[in-house]
């Protein structure tokens, strides 16, 4: 079996206004800053070349004219930029791996050591959040509050975990 010479995918099913909310909804500063920028201007691409021709133009208008920015008005400092513990977390979230971290609240004094099971990433503003379970309760840790993670050879255990839904709740 073979794709003939200049087969392309044709998403006909997707309407004008679906095409439309897919572009207005997607955002380069999300995937910049978990380093797949680059990805994320490929899948678009594809994306883009699988909206019907009718459609493509407004998709690229809306895309051109919303823009998400959650750093807002001025940038973060770089103290409160994810620091290098965060591509630790984002390959154990994507490979279902245990973390220990080494994490600092808010109110505590020192920071302590923690072996958690990580769900998810949330981007929430321009902070992002580990969701993760410890002793069998879920928790979020803010990002830059994690001073180091390192992977263990341990895969996750628990149950999968609908992390909107964990954010909602």
């Amino acid at each position: 079996v073979r794709l003939m010479p200049g087969y392309r995918t044709d998403v006909t099913a997707l309407s004008e206004d679906e095409s439309r909310a897919l572009f207005s909804a997607i955002s380069s500063w999300g995937p910049d800053s978990i380093g797949l920028g680059d990805a994320f201007a490929s899948g678009l691409r594809k994306l883009l070349a699988a909206v019907p021709d009718a459609h493509r133009n407004q998709s690229l208008e809306v895309a051109s004219r919303i823009v998400i920015d959650p750093q807002g008005w001025l940038p973060q400092p770089d103290a409160l930029q994810p620091g290098e513990a965060f591509a630790i977390l984002e390959a154990c979230v994507f490979a279902r791996q245990r973390l220990q971290l080494t994490y600092r609240s808010r109110q505590a004094t020192r920071a302590q050591e923690l072996i958690v099971e990580p769900h998810g990433l949330v981007s929430a503003g321009s902070d992002w959040y580990l969701c993760a379970s410890t002793e069998g309760t879920v928790r979020f840790f803010k990002a830059v509050r994690i001073e180091h993670a390192a992977p263990l050879a341990e895969p996750c255990s628990g149950p999968d975990l609908d992390v909107a839904q964990a954010w909602r709740e």
